[in-house]
């Protein structure tokens, strides 16, 4: 199985489907600025600006949507790895892999108990002789995506669908890849109110997706790259 080539099609998919997706909402925000038909400001008295709860609405459903698409990137990562694992054991058969002391990532439960993400670093690392840290790629931000993602299908708050840190992820990364811009730049600088705001909310906006994306992407392909010259690699290694 090429398994890059579905983890690749999988994140081709979420752009395309984040740009399509988010159109309608980006183009309400973008008639309402430029005061377009049908938000052509009436005579009005009040101090809030005109269609406030249309442009809110669009916010919220774009904040929504950035959720969804990490949620799948997420997932696709976690597929990817899986997979991996699951053809190098088809390719050089799971009895011969056990004889040479390469087991399956689900062996060293104490390993997944940080995190997949830690699970299968360690599990590449130590049984397959491929280190991560070697890897062209931010592997804090796939943390990140993990993190966003467990906080977006686990929702603590019913009264908003804004997401926030955790307080265990907050001690982890104070400041999230995925913080929302508007709320730091508005305590920017302020030490106290910065602790405030901590957690700090998580907003996956398309500038933010497409840099995730575009690591995945990338880290995947090293991974493949570095899967291509294994078992070579470890005899290496181990001599």
């Amino acid at each position: 199985m090429e398994v890059l080539f579905f983890l690749q099609r999988r994140t081709k998919f979420i752009r395309a489907f984040y740009e399509e997706a988010s159109f309608p909402f980006t183009e309400r925000k973008r008639k309402i600025k430029a005061e377009e038909y049908p938000f052509e400001p009436p005579y009005s008295e009040c101090y809030d600006p005109p269609f406030f709860k249309e442009w809110e609405e669009a916010d919220e459903a774009l904040d929504v949507l950035g959720q969804m698409c990490i949620s799948m990137l997420s997932s696709s990562l976690q597929l990817y790895f899986k997979e991996s694992v699951n053809e190098i054991h088809r390719r050089y058969n799971s009895e011969s892999l056990a004889k040479a002391g390469i087991g399956r990532p689900e062996d060293n439960k104490a390993a997944f108990k940080a995190g997949w993400i830690n699970g299968y670093r360690r599990y590449f690392r130590d049984q397959l002789a491929i280190d991560w840290t070697k890897a062209p790629s931010n592997l804090t931000l796939l943390e990140e995506i993990v993190l966003a993602r467990n906080r977006a299908q686990h929702p603590e708050c019913i009264t908003t669908i804004q997401i926030r840190q955790s307080g265990r992820d907050t001690s982890k990364y104070p400041l999230s890849f995925f913080a929302d811009e508007i709320e730091m730049k508005l305590y920017d600088g302020d030490q106290a109110q910065n602790e405030w705001v901590r957690p700090c909310r998580i907003n996956v906006t398309k500038e933010k997706l497409l840099a995730a994306l575009d690591e995945v992407d990338r880290f995947c392909l090293w991974l493949d790259d570095a899967l291509s010259r294994w078992p070579s690699q470890l005899e290496q290694n181990m001599t």
